[in-house]
């Protein structure tokens, strides 16, 4: 009898897996919950483009905003799963850019701020600020990585059901970038295909699923950019 229980236990436990594998609907819904994770992305993907405005507006203002974002916020790195679709070698030179991290913006801040005693007092200031511990736990994720010209990057990530998802890329300025993200049945769940390469997006999932991040060049040199998730 026992061993007629548990056999009965395994057949049940396997066709209930079964049908979760084979789960064809949309992987996404209209709401879901908004967690704290989601408020800290949306703050990282800000600094990202708080920092590119500075450096097109020679604003240390915006550099020294995004420094400090950076320095504070305790943001994991995404083991990525990145293929390429497409691309070719770009059709004109590229000026190399900086990096985007708090000290290249905060030097790039020094620099324009000049003998500026309040710019150069807040730069000091942000220089020793330390990130917040307790952002360690359910903190955002990033990557630096390029696009080719012409390409499109493909990566994989997992996002859990019924809490909010944010992706986000911020691009070098330098070509148009469009975002999509599909579910893991191929089905388009949200998309961002504004005219430049700051592009985000927040979507629910149903359940813990695979999900497919797509960024796609419109331009005709490559672009490096930022990918931010919670």
């Amino acid at each position: 009898m026992k061993r007629f229980l548990i056999l009965t236990i395994l057949i049940l436990n396997f066709f209930a897996l079964t049908a979760i594998s084979q789960d064809k609907t949309p992987n996404f819904s209209e709401k879901g919950k908004i967690t704290e994770s989601d408020e800290k992305a949306n703050n990282l993907f800000l600094a990202y483009q708080a920092a590119k405005y500075g450096r097109e507006h020679k604003s240390a203002d915006a550099l020294i905003f995004a420094a400090s974002i950076l320095k504070t916020m305790v943001a994991e790195k995404i083991t990525m799963d990145k293929q390429t679709e497409g691309g070719q070698p770009d059709l004109v030179n590229k000026e190399t850019k900086g990096n985007v991290n708090a000290d290249a913006f905060l030097n790039e801040a020094k620099a324009l701020a000049k003998k500026d005693r309040n710019l150069l007092g807040r730069i000091t200031a942000v220089a020793k600020l330390l990130p917040d511990a307790k952002g360690a736990l359910g903190g955002p994720k990033r990557a630096i990585t390029e696009v080719k010209a012409f390409g499109t990057d493909v990566i994989t990530v997992q996002f859990r059901g019924a809490e909010s998802a944010v992706v986000g890329i911020s691009g070098d300025g330098d070509t148009d970038l469009d975002l999509y993200v599909y579910d893991e049945n191929g089905n388009l769940v949200a998309s961002d295909t504004g005219g430049a390469d700051d592009c985000k997006v927040r979507f629910y999932p149903k359940r813990n699923g695979v999900f497919k991040i797509k960024i796609k060049n419109l331009g005709n040199v490559y672009n490096r950019y930022t990918l931010v998730t919670n």
